[in-house]
Parts: structure tokens; sequence; C-alpha cells
């Protein structure tokens, strides 16, 4: 009979099945009782009695026990209806005398008890009158007229009264009550009682009509200052979306309000925000204005940025004025490039700035240009990509602004034109086919430059034309049976002027790389770096230099378990060489269960050592374990203090006893989850380990606990958790100055924060 009431349960497109020791079929009803239970909708019920009506789709349930999932928990919450009916549809459950909890066990360690709860599923649960009760205490602990809490995208949980003490508040208690209109109107109001400031209240509402919104209001009077000012913070947020693909925000604050160490802030700022998008069209824009009354300083920006087809843009417009001393400054970038087909895009990018004070007369200018034309071909037959990019660099001042406020020492490009290839194969289709591959680029350019001599106060003038070409080659060979690779690396650049000036950079730097009979590792290295010649411009002066350097880097190696190296470094040109190192890293396992790395380097003129340098890491399970430390292993104790010492450590141990405990396992206070964390840092002239920190964590069934205590800084915090909202806590913090907090359900307050103020 249960089989055929569910069947014709479904067929009228009631998504419910019921089963029951009892189960009754009528012509219009279906009751079932004696370890009933229904699915609704995929939710599973359980119950003492249910009764149907298939006419009016009612279901009602006495005794209605359930385990609920939402989405944002990260546990199974329980709701029991104990007395009457509990009437339940697609919309939502109702029932009284109620009871929520997240823990699984007969005699849960918590749980909110209400005179009636209503849950609309993936919603939220509504409460009325509700107390929360604990183990260890016999009477509720806590009691509200009225409760909501968020299974959806956003939820609202307790409001605890926040306890504290801080320096600019000194002690408080803030509260908030919380009120529920209807789905889409909600809010709460604030009440704040602080030893230094006074009283404080506001209060927020959500509402959504046709369009989200929101609104905040909060003020305190400021009574620990003289004379009395009231300080106050106002917010409003709004949403439109009155056309299709449209989206438009709106944003006002405004703040008057004293903090430290901030000090005084009197401003307002609006924002408004634009977006669109279809397909793969899209724009976003957004202006911003702001206003420091404090300050006497007005801030503007706008920027968007889009894609249109082809087309993309980024335009941002900046503009400061400040009204103490007249300083005005505006800025506008335009980025915009277009994909001209598959393989060629064009861009340009002006940029323009300008700047005065109360005293100029003509405002500083300047605007830089670019325009670029980038190949990337499909084929890559000779080179990965080509630009040719066009800069502009101008003072549109004329010279008119002696002091150049953006700049004193500034370079003019009228223009300057590029010209850049990507790996281009040369006789090859590919890398490994050509004989070499190449990097290049040229450029032409006619420069003025601005340079300020602060000995004379003046500033000279110089301008000619620049030419540049720079070259990267590079080519692999591998060696026969592959017994090592050689790279061939080689740079040119060269620069010349319209004053027969130049200068160059040419540069080798080839190397091998062998690795033989699977435990040895080799690799040489060389570079020549010879860089001859001047530059009329003082921004680009170069340096005449000669580098011949060699380096050597051997290793002996088992797979992963074990690897020593050590490395020679010789200069060539100054005849000297590097200090040697040298380098050993084990593990032992090849797991990284442990990782032993050593380091060390030794002076073949002084024969003293470098510090060891040590690392020990190992890993169990959850566990794991950090050593590090530095230690002279230099044997000179009549020249060195430090010989021999161990000059600095740290170690760092987290590590878990008893595992974590499941839903529906047995839970044992003593060998359920305990969880350490010890960090030590070691004192040069005390020669002795510091705690730095201790933390504890323990596995509280349903809920986590973790304490911490910071002795160099002598704070310490509790803090106690659901496991279903991990983020949501009980915390209580303290510290040595005496300034404390207690927090609640909410985000973690610091015992130094202010809240309310943003």
């Amino acid at each position: 009979m249960g089989l055929a009431a569910a069947w014709l349960w479904s067929a009228e497109g009631l998504p419910v099945t019921i089963r029951g020791d009892e189960l009754v079929y009528q012509t219009d009803k279906i009751s079932a009782s004696g370890n009933a239970r229904l699915v609704y909708d995929g939710r599973e019920v359980l119950a003492d009695r249910i009764f149907i009506d298939t006419r009016s789709s009612r279901v009602e349930v006495y005794g209605l026990k359930a385990a609920l999932r939402p989405d944002l928990t990260a546990q199974k919450f329980y709701i029991n209806f104990k007395d009457g009916a509990s009437v339940l549809n697609a919309e939502r459950w109702a029932g009284t005398q109620a009871g929520l909890t997240s823990c699984d066990l007969l005699a849960p360690h918590y749980r909110l008890a209400a005179k009636e709860f209503l849950y609309y599923p993936d919603d939220k649960i509504v409460a009325y009158h509700l107390t929360a009760h604990f183990w260890f205490s016999p009477v509720p602990l806590f009691y509200t007229p009225y409760y909501v809490f968020y299974t959806g995208p956003s939820r609202l949980i307790f409001t605890f009264p926040k306890i504290g003490s801080n320096t600019v508040e000194g002690n408080f208690i803030k509260t908030e009550t919380l009120y529920f209109l209807d789905a889409d109107n909600e809010g709460g109001v604030y009440w704040d009682a602080m030893s230094l400031k006074g009283n404080g209240s506001g209060f927020w509402h959500r509402y959504e009509y046709g369009q989200p919104g929101y609104f905040s209001f909060y003020q305190v009077p400021e009574q620990d200052l003289r004379p009395v000012r009231n300080s106050l913070v106002l917010n409003w947020r709004q949403r439109l979306n009155f056309w299709e693909n449209n989206q438009l925000e709106l944003e006002h604050r405004y703040r008057k309000t004293y903090l430290l160490p901030q000090g005084y802030d009197d401003s307002m700022a609006d924002v408004l925000r634009y977006a669109y998008q279809e397909d793969e069209d899209r724009l976003r824009a957004e202006y911003s204005f702001r206003e420091d009354y404090q300050a006497a300083r007005e801030q503007q920006s706008f920027q968007t940025n889009s894609t249109l087809g082809a087309q993309t843009n980024r335009t941002v417009w900046q503009k400061d004025f400040r009204r103490s001393d007249g300083y005005r400054y505006e800025a506008l970038n335009i980025d915009e490039s277009y994909q001209i087909n598959d393989e060629w895009k064009y861009r340009v990018n002006p940029v323009y700035y300008r700047a005065k004070t109360a005293q100029d007369e003509f405002y500083e200018q300047r605007l830089d240009l670019t325009h670029s034309l980038e190949l990337t071909p499909q084929e890559k037959k000779f080179f990965e990509k080509m630009t040719v990019e066009a800069k502009y660099y101008y003072d549109l001042d004329n010279d008119q602004v002696t002091a150049d406020a953006l700049s004193a020492e500034w370079v003019e490009k009228t223009p300057e034109i590029t010209v850049k290839a990507v790996r281009q194969n040369i006789l090859g289709a590919d890398e490994a086919a050509a004989w070499f591959s190449v990097d290049s680029s040229y450029t032409s350019g006619w420069l003025r430059e601005s340079k300020y001599f602060s000995a004379y106060n003046k500033r000279r003038f110089f301008e000619t034309a620049k030419y540049t070409a720079n070259y990267n080659f590079f080519k692999t060979f591998d060696l026969p049976q592959s017994l090592a690779k050689i790279t061939l690396l080689e740079s040119y650049n060269q620069a010349a002027y319209g004053t027969q000036d130049q200068h160059y950079q040419l540069s080798d730097r080839p190397y091998l790389l062998a690795d033989w009979w699977g435990f040895f590792k080799n690799k040489l290295e060389y570079e020549r770096t010879q860089g001859e010649g001047g530059s009329p411009f003082f921004y680009d002066d170069p340096k005449q230099y000669l580098t011949r350097r060699g380096k050597h880097t051997a290793g002996l190696y088992h797979k992963t378990l074990v690897e020593l190296t050590a490395t020679m470094v010789k200069d060539f040109e100054n005849n000297l060489y590097d200090d040697d190192l040298y380098n050993l890293r084990v593990d032992p396992w090849e797991n990284g269960l442990l990782k032993l790395n050593l380091s060390t380097g030794q002076s073949r003129y002084t024969y003293l050592y470098r510090d060891l340098i040590g690392g020990l890491q190992m890993r169990f399970g959850r566990s794991a374990g950090r050593l590090s430390f530095t230690k002279d292993i230099n044997k000179n104790f009549e020249e060195n203090a430090y010989a021999g010492k161990l000059k600095t450590a740290s170690s760092e141990w987290d590590f878990y006893l008893g595992d974590s405990y499941q839903e529906g396992s047995v839970w044992n206070f003593w060998l359920t989850e305990w969880h350490f964390l010890v960090k030590n840092t070691y004192d040069f002239y005390t020669e002795y380990f510091n705690l730095d920190t201790f933390a504890l964590g323990k596995d509280l069934h349903c809920w986590y606990m973790r304490y911490n205590f910071t002795p160099l800084r002598k704070e310490w915090f509790v803090v106690f958790s659901l496991k279903a909202f991990p983020e949501q806590e009980f915390k209580l913090t303290g510290n040595e100055d005496d300034e404390f907090s207690f927090d609640a359900f909410s985000d973690t307050l610091s015992a130094t924060e202010v809240r309310r103020y943003e």
C-alpha cells in the first residue's frame, strides 16, 4: 500500500514518498504512523504521525524530526517539532515547540529552542522566542524574541552582545537587535555603551522593492572631546536593473568621526557604477567623487573597461584638487586595441598629465603617446611575434613651466620607433630545425632631455637622434648518445647618436649541462660581457666594463634520496675565486616525510667557512614539524666571538593526537582530536629557546575549541566555534594592558579594533 500511495502521489505532480508501520490510504487522505517516514522534495523526515490531504496538498506532521544540510554549512542540522502539528509545503515548514542543533547525540551539547520555527528550504530558518541551551548549564543562557538564520547565500546568526575594552572606546558593550519584515526587508538596530565615548546608536536596513538596496546609520557623541561633538556614519547602496543586460549601482557614504590613530575624518564619497554584458561584449564603468572636508581636498576618478567585438578599451581619468594650497592635478590614460584579424593587432595608448600650484601661472603638461602594430602568425615558420611600436613623449607646456613639478628630469621622444621580432628561426621551420634563433629589436628616435643640476639650480636641455639595435642569439645542441646539452647564448646591443657618440654591449653566455650514469650531474657556465662607448644623454650614460666569469657545479645524486653538490666560481678578469659552495639534500624515504637540507661554503683565501644553514622538515599524516638554524662552524675563537656558536634557530611543531569526530561514530573527549602548535625562536644572547606561540585545538564533538598564547606580546585568545559554521565564533581575547573583548557569532573582534565606524 505504501508503494501505491507513493505512485499516486507523484502522479499528481507532488514530490512525496511516505512509509510507516501503519499506512492508511483513503480517497483524498493518506496517513502513516509508527516509525513514519516522509521524503518531501528530496528531504527526509521522521515523525510519529503523518497526515496528507491530497485534495488541498496539505501535509501535517506530528513529532517531526529531520536532518537538514544547507549548502553553506559544514555539518547537518537536526530540527525537531515536538508539540502540535507541523505544516509542510514547498515554500516553508512551520512548527511549534521546536528545537534546532547540529549535535547528533541523543542528549545534544547544545540546542536552540523556540516557541515557533519557520523553515524556508534553501533560504532561512525563522524562530520566535528563542532560547539557547548548553550542556553545562541547567538554565538557558540566551533569549531573543526573534531570530533569523540564513541557509542561502547570505545569513545572519546570533547577535550576542560584544563586550570588551580598547584605548579608543574604553570599556564597551555593543548590542544589535535584528528584525525581519518579510523575505525582502530586514535589518538591525544598534545600541552601544562606551565608557569613553558615550552611548552610540544606529540601524541598518536591507530592502528590495523591485531593486535591491541597503541603508545604514550610526552616531555617537564624542564625550571624551571638548567641546563634545557628534560623530556619525551614513551609508546607502542601491542597485538598478531597468534594462536587460544592464546594471546600475549607486553608493553614498558620509563619515564624520574621530579615531585613533587616524585622527579626524570628515568626508563624503559617491560612487556610480554601470555594467553591461551581452554574449562576449562587456562594458564596466565607474565614477567616484570624494570630498575630504577636514583636509580641504577634492578627488574624482572615472574608469572604464570594455570589450566590444574586436575592440578592447581601458580608460582612467583622475583629478585631484587641494584647496589648502591650490594644487591641481589631472591625468588621463586611454589604452585601446583593435584585433584586425587573427594575426594582426593595433594598439594606441595616449597618457596625458597636467599639474599646477596656486603660484603657477601655467599648467605643467606632458603627453605620452604610443602606437603599436603586432603580428602573431598562425604558422610560426620564421618568428613567433613581431611588433612595430612608435612612442611620442611631449612636454606640452613648451617650457612655460620651468620647475616641472611632474619630474625635474625627463626625456622627450618625438617619436621613438621600435621594431621587435620574437624568436626568429634562421634557416629552419622551427627552433629545433633552425641553425639558430634570434630575438631582435630596432629603434630610431629623436630625443630631448631635461637634466636638473642642484648645485647650480639650473636645468640643461639637450636633443639629438638615437638609433639602437639589439640581438639575442640562442641555440641548443644535443651531443651524441645524450651525453650532454650545449646551449649557446649571445647578445649584442648597440646605440648610436646624431652627435656621432656610440656605445655597445656584447655578451657571450654558453653553458654545458650533463647527466651521466644516473648519479652524476655536471654544469659548466661561462660569461664574457664587454661594454664600451659613451652617450650625450645623462639618462642612459653607459659604463665601460669587461666581465669574464666561469662557474662549475658538480653533484652526486641517487634518485631523489640524496644529492650533494659543489659550486666553484672564478672571476677571470681579476683572477679571483668566489667562495666554494656546498649543499646536501636528503629525503630518506623519497616521499617527503623527512627532508634534510644543509648548505655552507669556504673561502679559498682565508680557509674560513660560511655559516652552516640547516633545515629539517618532517611530516606524518596531518602532523608536521620544521627546524631551521644558522651556525658558525669556524674554530678561530680568538678572532671571532661567534666561532662555533649557534646564531639563529627556530622550530615549529604542528601535530595531532587522536582522530576527528565523524558523524555517527562514538565520541570520547580524551580520545578525540587534540591539535598542538608550538613555535620557538633561539635567542643568541641568552642562548635559550624562547616560546613564541603555544596553540591548542580540541575537537568538542559539534564544537571546536582553539586556544592561542603569545608570550612575547602577552596576548591570548580562546575561541569556540560550531563545526557547522567554523567562521562564526565565540571569542575571548586579552593582553597585558588589560584590554579584552568578547564577541560571539560574528566576525571576530580583536582587542583593539573599533566597530560601527566604517
